[in-house]
């Protein structure tokens, strides 16, 4: 009578756990779905974003949605890169990254690396690390654009413009403030026309490296 019982009791044991678990995979399965359902809606709305929106409104979305991410392995273990971050993630505080698309554009030279120079030249013994990225250029023109700004900050040509697609990026110039690990904290987009909105970003670099 005791094995019985107790046989019976196992039985009953069994069937709860039983019951428990499935009623535990169909929660997780609801979740999931729930979640697949969620990122769905998300990625019809940001592509409806990009198709419907103005050029100013998607690049203001494009810096909200960047900021936060990683810069993806595909960048940091390709050749051109690997060096400039790994030397990088020594960096005690942060780093400036300027994106330009060519040395002849006048607000990504003349404009953008004299207000880096500035910056670097007070805050370069502060652990900021200041860099630059440009893309579709010649050696000749990365040569002649070295000697004319010497010794101000690195850069990196790209000509396959691996960084802009990797990041989805649009337009250029545009300033990414990293962390140490590699992670964006600010992303902006210089518009002349939007001097507050710069004076801000400015604002926020000044804060985080008091």
């Amino acid at each position: 009578m005791k094995l019985i019982r107790f046989n019976k009791n196992l039985i009953f044991i069994l069937t709860v756990l039983l019951f428990v678990s499935n009623i535990y995979f169909i929660i997780k399965a609801d979740q999931l779905a729930k979640k697949v359902a969620l990122l769905k809606t998300i990625i019809t709305t940001l592509n409806k974003d990009v198709l419907e929106s103005k050029p100013w409104e998607s690049e203001r979305n494009f810096e909200n949605l960047i900021e936060g991410k990683k810069i993806p392995s595909s960048i940091l273990n390709n050749p051109i890169y690997r060096e400039l971050f790994s030397d990088r993630l020594m960096a005690n505080k942060l780093s400036v990254l300027l994106v330009a698309t060519s040395f002849d554009c006048g607000s990504c030279t003349k404009e953008e690396v004299e207000l880096w120079k500035e910056f670097f030249n007070r805050e370069g013994s502060n652990g900021i690390k200041i860099f630059s990225i440009y893309h579709n250029n010649s050696e000749e023109s990365l040569n002649e654009f070295k000697e004319k700004y010497q010794n101000v900050f690195p850069v990196i040509n790209d000509p396959d413009f691996l960084f802009m697609r990797e990041l989805g990026i649009q337009r250029t110039p545009i300033i990414f403030i990293l962390n140490n690990q590699n992670k964006i904290i600010y992303a902006h987009i210089p518009l002349r026309e939007n001097k507050e909105k710069t004076e801000n970003f400015i604002k926020k670099i000044e804060r985080i490296i008091q």
